[in-house]
């Protein structure tokens, strides 16, 4: 199995879309609505384009195995030079070891070039796949966590309970 890292694919809504199409949105802390809402999207894209995410630097790549986009998997740089993980994976993709060589090759690069201290991460307690990969690529489970997640239902947002981990990763 080998993933390659590239630039998520920034002008092209319909590749965000598709993915998104076969994404299990169910462990995601929100869950959007497929298609995907053209000004959040054009927002997003923007976001992804410049590296910039409300002030706050961000990377984003598109995890592609035999030159297939499965997943996208990004970075959001908090002020204290900490950041924050996502990391999507198409259904048909998920549990094969492609998020974990992913983010091993991520890791890799932002700790080479200085890009952040530490990277935090959250999984849903029920979301076997996440939490392997996250132990796999050497986080640790820190605290559990309690958020209100936002729920796409028939046209609106709803804020529903959900319980996780919290994990972080040091560089070795």
């Amino acid at each position: 199995m080998t993933v390659k890292l590239k630039p998520f694919p920034a002008a092209d809504s319909t590749a965000l879309n598709e993915l998104y199409a076969h994404v299990n949105q169910r462990y995601c802390l929100v869950q959007l609505p497929v298609p995907l809402p053209e000004e959040e999207t054009a927002r997003y894209l923007e976001v992804i384009r410049t590296g910039n995410n409300n002030g706050q630097p961000f990377v984003c790549f598109g995890i592609f195995a035999e030159d297939v986009l499965i997943g996208k998997i990004e970075l959001t740089r908090q002020d204290d030079g900490d950041a924050e993980l996502d990391v999507v994976i198409r259904d048909s993709e998920t549990g094969r070891g492609y998020g974990t060589e992913a983010l091993q090759i991520l890791l890799r690069e932002v700790y080479r070039r200085g890009w952040c201290r530490a990277v935090y991460a959250y999984a849903a307690k029920d979301n076997s796949h996440a939490r392997r990969m996250l132990a796999h690529a050497g986080f640790r489970q820190m605290r559990t966590f309690h958020a209100d997640v936002m729920r796409w239902d028939q046209g609106t947002y709803r804020v529903e309970p959900q319980t996780g981990y919290e994990y972080i990763y040091y560089p070795q």
